[in-house]
């Protein structure tokens, strides 16, 4: 995954990441992203997830024209 995310930085793709812990070596390499700070990895998979679920429901909404992202 890292060489991909190398990859695309240098051929002008935007990269966005999920980190946790203290970020590794994806956190340095992404250019935006999601870092959660904390040394729990279900904590950290849970937050993940939530975002994951906003972002779905957010492209559903736009997908059916529901919402401020209406019609």
């Amino acid at each position: 995954m890292l060489a991909a995310v190398d990859w695309s930085n240098r051929h002008g793709l935007k990269t966005f990441g999920l980190t946790g812990f203290d970020g590794g070596k994806l956190k340095k390499l992404q250019q935006a992203g999601l870092h959660v700070p904390l040394h729990d990895m279900g904590m950290v998979e849970s937050i993940h997830l939530a975002l994951f679920h906003w972002m779905l429901n957010d492209v559903y909404a736009r997908i059916n024209g529901e919402g401020r992202h209406g019609k």
